[in-house]
Formats: structure tokens, C-alpha cells, sequence
């Protein structure tokens, strides 16, 4: 949990050159806003506070704090303070993906962390997921069975944020909107492998039966379970086992 009452003991940021420093605060920041940690309407602790925990000096602290709010994901407002506000997708996700490929993590596997999100997610959205119209709409997203992989990953993404958007937590979506966006070329290149396209598909029609059956515990396994292997290496690996 983010602290805001005690400064940390250690400089982490320091050895950085200043532009660096800016953008690895703001990513922190981000991070914490986007995990729940700094909710929306959350005020952030005071500019001492924040320059002892992140060792560095109000000009850089307020440099990356100008960078959130420009993103729309900050209001500040001056003699209040800043506040965490609800993030417009349009201005937040550009830049989030720009700062992922440049930390490398579009060759790294982002959807295992979807399949953290969705679990704890639906632990306690049980009794909302009652809504048989809206989990019925889940099926008008099952992969074409002759599809390309540009149209695969269309209708997979398609499912998966309407997953998301069940649960109600604007956040988690945007969240998940952008792990997606960055594994889009891997999931191009899974959809290479015929049994890509089936093995998913197999997964869509398991996990919606079981949140149409309000069974969120086999739901969020079935899920986790697809986005262990949803990459090009493991979709090679598992389909010589599945002869």
C-alpha cells in the first residue's frame, strides 16, 4: 500500500537523469491509480510527503505530476491539491503504451496479469453477474472459425472487454484495454497456429457457460488457465501434445 503519511528510506530515483526521474514518478503514480491503490477521488499526499518518498525536488516532482494531469488522469487544482480522477481512455492509453514499448514489455507476456485481474475481480461480483442478457451478448464474440488472425484478435479482444466490462470497474478496463493493445503482435502470431483458434474458442464457450451457471470460481480458472498459454511459444509448444 502506497504510504502518504511516512517518507521511504531509500532515494530510488536519484541516480536517474532528471527526464527519467519525471517519467519513472509519473509511471509509479499511474500504477497506484490504476491498481486501486490512489481510488478516483483520492487526494494525493502533499508535495513534501511525495518529495521525500520519491527523493526528489518539487520541480521534478511537479514536472511529472504535470505530465498526469495532462493525460486527464490528475485534477489539480491550486492552494487544494491534486486529485485522482476517473482517466479518459482516449488521452491515457496512447501514452501508457508509448511508455511499455519503451520499457521493452511488448516482448514480455502481459496477459497473465489479465487473468489476476479477472479472478480477484470476480470475487466479489457474484451476485451482479446475474445478467443473462448481457452474458449471452458474450457469445456474439466466439472467434470465426475461418478467420484471419487480424479478425481473431478483433473478436478476442471484442470478448475479453466485454468480460471486463461485467464486472463494472471502469479501471480494471482500461487496464485491460491496455495489456491487450500491448500483446496485439503476439497474439497475431498465435493466431499462426491452427489450434490457436480452437483452443480459445474452447475457452470463450467454457468460461461463458460458467458465468451463465454463476459459477465465478471455474470462470476465473478457465480464464487464467488461457492466458498462461496466450503467447506464440506456448501455443507452439502445447499443440504437438494435443495430437
Amino acid at each position: 500500500m502506497f504510504n502518504s503519511s511516512a517518507p521511504t528510506t531509500t532515494i530510488p530515483f536519484a541516480p536517474l537523469p532528471r527526464s527519467r526521474r519525471v517519467q519513472a514518478i509519473a509511471d509509479d503514480l499511474r500504477g497506484l491509480i490504476l491498481s486501486g491503490q490512489l481510488p478516483i477521488g483520492a487526494k494525493l499526499p502533499t508535495e513534501v510527503v511525495l518529495c521525500q518518498q520519491f527523493g526528489v525536488s518539487r520541480t521534478t516532482l511537479r514536472e511529472a505530476i504535470q505530465m498526469l494531469r495532462s493525460t486527464g488522469i490528475l485534477d489539480v487544482t491550486p492552494g487544494r491539491g491534486s486529485y485522482v480522477r476517473a482517466p479518459s481512455l482516449s488521452m491515457l492509453l496512447p501514452s501508457l503504451q508509448l511508455a511499455a514499448h519503451g520499457r521493452g514489455l511488448q516482448h514480455q507476456q502481459p496477459l497473465p496479469l489479465l487473468g489476476v485481474m479477472f479472478g480477484q475481480a470476480l470475487q466479489g461480483w457474484q451476485g451482479q453477474l446475474r445478467q443473462r442478457e448481457a452474458l449471452q451478448a458474450l457469445y456474439q464474440h466466439t472467434l470465426p472459425r475461418e478467420g484471419t488472425p487480424t479478425q481473431q484478435v478483433a473478436a478476442e479482444t471484442a470478448w475479453q472487454l466485454a468480460l471486463f466490462g461485467l464486472l463494472g470497474q471502469p479501471l480494471l478496463g482500461f487496464m485491460a484495454q491496455i495489456l491487450l493493445g500491448i500483446a496485439t503482435h503476439a497474439r497475431l502470431a498465435a493466431y499462426l497456429h491452427p489450434d490457436e483458434t480452437l483452443r480459445t474458442t474452447q475457452a470463450q464457450l467454457r468460461l461463458n457457460q460458467a458465468l451463465l451457471e454463476g459459477d465465478t470460481a471455474t470462470a476465473a480458472r478457465i480464464y487464467a488457465s488461457w492466458c498462461q498459454f496466450a503467447h506464440p511459444q506456448a501455443a507452439a509448444q502445447a499443440t504437438p501434445q494435443a495430437a
